[in-house]
């Protein structure tokens, strides 16, 4: 679909409109330019539609062609904020391949002018006369940004014979939706496919979970859970009070087209999942998110954007989920591309980043701590090397270790051969050097975040692209290669994928096992188009012992297949141990095209997933909800303190060049500033939710303490498990810091409602830091609480 339109921070306000204006209504000869070109009037079903939809407050609407699926959109521009946007198309057969031929803004002051140039500029005489460039001259130098699908004109024959085409209606944004009701897991009913937060079907009338804030008030507890809703057709009149229950979804129009992924029609296995667009702007895009341990706040980092909503400077913010206010954080030099993990006192520390750029000095060998006491990241040392695109990780011994990154910017840049580590007894002092193993490195193309991961043996699992290596990382011993990873796919920079370490639980003795997902084939270099990968592989690594003296990885690299393709992804692990899948893109590759500046994919990845570890083999992935926002190069993803995952970024999404078959909310410029909530099924689970009320603030290792509890709505519910949840440091679809860490339960009072648990038995299992503990009934869990452990 074509899309367009100018800065949304200017403070002209155009309405949106494409084709002729309903309420500016249409003369004989408008009627009689459409339908004697390659575009005839919609069929009265179509009208009927139209008509419903203004009985209900939408105006300013525009008939292209007769419609065989129906496209709905609203957009508020505000200075400081754009609101929830949304298009909706429902389709009854296969759409053609051109829908929308052009779509653009008008000023309400002049409509007319604009409205005969449209209807021209639609005109296959015009295209053929050779007016089209002239008139998209003309329309640019009136202001107006265009953007137009081209179609050839056999195309247009072909759609004229056919009958297909479009109708575009855009109104006022409506007023924010309300988050879905909670949702009883243990119902009889499986619960179906949530209702899009963008539905114009009336709200449902059961209360709503209270909003925004995500310091959650207690709701009342939900009597027999909701019936999933399920988008009906907006009715003849205007909004009725109290709504009746939505109607079944019709196959004829389903509220979901995915059409390559075999999700949406037909899909009976979407789990109750909901995407919510928050009101509130970032300032900041980002291309790096961290949870800021003891608060509820993140972190975002950014290079340069040039589109802040606020106007300013800043490469660096904080956003406050509970207070929804954001702070500007001064840097002293580049942060685009660094890496980021924790301190054992709970701070964000901050390696590497960029040259020098737009203004901003480089920060290629920069360590800097965020202190949210002065608003800024402090410098406090300068590393021996350059580092872009590198990884840090805190060590068991509280030292964080920074590998990886290129000396220069860019692809064929110089490896570093040597992994430098901060000692926070010395914070200002020079970095401890020592090697990476030549042969893993002559294995690799470029160094560019690796996965790191501490295991539970004390030893670095590393792993970049195909290949990864295990060593010693104090003393940088190298004692293994690992089994190269097969398939279609490679993991790293630019064909990105994104990986995690599954639970540590100690009734399997901290079983160490990791996951790699998507990413994208190395032929893709010659062709964008190329779909990304759609396999996840997962590997045991067992640590040496008397009968091997060496680390074994059983059967190596074993594939599932995901349900959709997905290269730039973002792993999350829950407190139940699963792991979810969101932002990404179908096809292409990670980074910027060579003639400068643009995505190399602009296929979407919409549709999130869940992965259950614990699930049989080929049962284990599981379709959620969608996302409406066009999420790819630059986007993160992070658990939140209470459960939910927080979305945004995306520095590369130019909305005249996204490409996709489903619909979306594209973003105004190429920086995306939206925020999400993915509220994950358990979230809603309110009635099997226990509620933590007490406890200590701090715990050593292999200590037994005490947790009090209650539940979230009710006063009794069930607590089967507990784990300790790292906090997340995320960007270029890696999360430096992820890890969940399963509790030894000593004694459960359950009429006094406390648990006595035992915290890790050693650094290696969780290397000192602050922690997030969350208490579990089943595969539900709590609202988290902050604890530091060491």
């Amino acid at each position: 679909m074509g899309w367009l339109g100018e800065d949304p921070f200017t403070t002209s306000r155009p309405s949106w409109a494409g084709g002729y204006l309903k309420d500016d209504t249409p003369t004989a000869d408008d009627r009689r330019a459409h339908t004697s070109h390659s575009f005839t009037i919609s069929s009265s079903a179509t009208v009927q539609h139209c008509s419903s939809l203004e009985s209900r407050g939408v105006s300013n609407s525009v008939m292209i062609s007769r419609s065989s699926f129906i496209a709905i959109a609203t957009l508020e521009r505000d200075r400081q904020q754009l609101a929830t946007a949304s298009l909706l198309t429902q389709t009854a057969s296969n759409p053609p391949p051109s829908r929308v031929i052009c779509v653009f803004p008008y000023w309400s002051s002049g409509p007319d002018l604009l409205r005969r140039v449209i209807g021209a500029m639609l005109s296959g005489g015009a295209k053929r006369a050779g007016l089209l460039p002239l008139l998209l001259l003309l329309a640019i130098s009136c202001g107006v940004s265009v953007h137009c699908q081209d179609v050839s004109d056999a195309n247009r024959r072909s759609l004229k014979q056919s009958g297909s085409g479009a109708i575009v209606i855009f109104a006022k944004s409506p007023p924010p939706s309300p988050a879905p009701p909670p949702l009883t897991l243990n119902s009889p009913t499986p619960p179906g496919n949530p209702p899009p937060w963008w539905t114009v079907s009336p709200p449902p009338s059961p209360p709503p979970p209270p909003t925004p804030l995500p310091r959650h008030v207690s709701p009342p507890p939900p009597s027999p859970p909701p019936r999933p809703l399920s988008p009906s057709p907006p009715p003849p009149s205007s909004r009725p009070p109290s709504p009746p229950p939505p109607k079944p979804p019709q196959s004829s129009s389903p509220p979901f087209i995915s059409q390559g992924n075999g999700q949406g029609t037909g899909r009976t296995d979407l789990k109750y999942s909901n995407f919510e667009i928050l009101p509130q702007l970032s300032n900041v895009v980002a291309v790096h998110m961290v949870i800021i341990p003891g608060t509820n706040k993140l972190l975002f980092m950014e290079r340069p954007s040039g589109y802040h909503p606020d106007n300013s400077r800043s490469i660096a913010g904080t956003f406050d989920l509970d207070s929804r206010v954001w702070v500007h954080i001064d840097s002293p030099d580049g942060l685009f591309c660094c890496g980021h993990t924790f301190t054992s006192d709970g701070k964000v520390i901050v390696v590497g980043g960029h040259q020098d750029n737009a203004g901003w000095p480089s920060g290629m060998k920069s360590v800097r701590i965020l202190s949210l006491e002065t608003s800024q990241l402090e410098k406090i040392a300068n590393m021996s090397f350059n580092r872009w695109y590198p990884s840090a990780t805190i060590l068991p011994n509280r030292k964080v270790l920074v590998m990886g990154g290129t000396q220069a910017v860019g692809a064929g840049s110089l490896n570093n051969p040597m992994y430098e580590v901060w000692d926070p007894d010395s914070p200002y002092g020079t970095l401890q050097q020592l090697p990476v193993n030549a042969q893993f490195l002559s294995r690799i193309n470029q160094n560019y975040y690796p996965f790191n991961h501490i295991m539970p043996s004390g030893d670095l699992y590393t792993f970049c692209g195909r290949h990864g290596t295990i060593m010693n990382p104090y003393n940088a011993s190298f004692y293994t290669l690992l089994p190269r990873r097969n398939g279609y796919a490679n993991a790293q920079y630019p064909f990105t994928g994104t990986g995690v370490m599954l639970m540590l639980k100690p009734e399997d003795g901290y079983k160490f096992e990791v996951m790699v997902f998507g990413g994208a084939n190395e032929d893709t270099t010659k062709n964008l188009s190329k779909p990304a990968g759609k396999f996840a592989s997962r590997m045991t690594v067992t640590p040496p012992d008397s009968s091997f003296p060496n680390y074994t990885f059983g059967l190596g690299w074993v594939d599932e297949e995901m349900i959709g393709e997905r290269v730039m992804g973002d792993a999350t692990l829950l407190p139940n141990g699963h792991v979810i899948l969101v932002n990404g893109a179908k096809t292409g590759l990670a980074g910027d095209s060579a003639s400068g500046g643009e995505s190399r994919a602009n296929y979407p990845q919409f549709w999130a997933e869940e992965y259950n570890p614990y699930a049989p083999v080929g049962q284990r992935f599981t379709g959620l909800n969608r996302s409406q926002i066009p999420r790819m190069y630059h986007s993160t993803a992070v658990l939140t303190l209470d459960g939910r995952i927080f979305v945004s970024g995306c520095d590369r999404c130019n909305p005249l060049l996204i490409v996709s078959d489903e619909t979306f909310i594209p973003p105004p410029v190429k920086a995306e500033y939206r925020m999400e909530y993915f509220y994950p099924t358990y979230w809603y689970d309110f009635a099997n939710k226990p509620k933590i009320t007490n406890n200590p603030p701090i715990v050593t290792y292999n200590q037994q303490f005490l947790v009090s509890y209650t539940g979230e709505v009710t006063n009794f519910v069930a607590v089967t498990s507990a784990v300790l949840v790292a906090p997340s440091s995320t960007t270029h679809s890696w999360n430096t810091n992820q890890r969940v860490v399963k509790l030894v339960i000593a004694d459960h009072d359950t009429a006094a409602q406390t648990l006595l648990l035992v915290s890790p038995p050693n650094n290696n299992i969780a290397p000192p830091q602050m922690f997030m503990l969350f208490l579990l009934n089943g595969d539900t869990y709590s609202r988290g609480t902050w604890i530091k452990l060491g």
